[in-house]
């Protein structure tokens, strides 16, 4: 199933500035993180936990964290 990211990047870009500073705070290189944005490897579901966590923080609603990972 591919996945639509294009509101996860403007996520990455608002919250994060970098791909490289949002690989980092998953725990991931940057190659990992390109090919999870490409629908080569599924984000897994620490990760996707992780974000949730933070974007909570950053007041975002569940739907909004739910449209980051699962628009298609």
């Amino acid at each position: 199933m591919r996945f639509n990211y294009s509101k996860l990047r403007g996520f990455i870009a608002e919250y994060f500035v970098t791909r490289k500073n949002f690989a980092n705070f998953l725990g991931i290189g940057t190659t990992a993180l390109s090919e999870r944005m490409r629908n080569k490897v599924s984000f897994t579901q620490r990760e996707i936990a992780k974000v949730a966590n933070e974007a909570t923080k950053e007041k975002l609603s569940a739907e909004e964290i739910y449209a980051l990972f699962f628009t298609q």
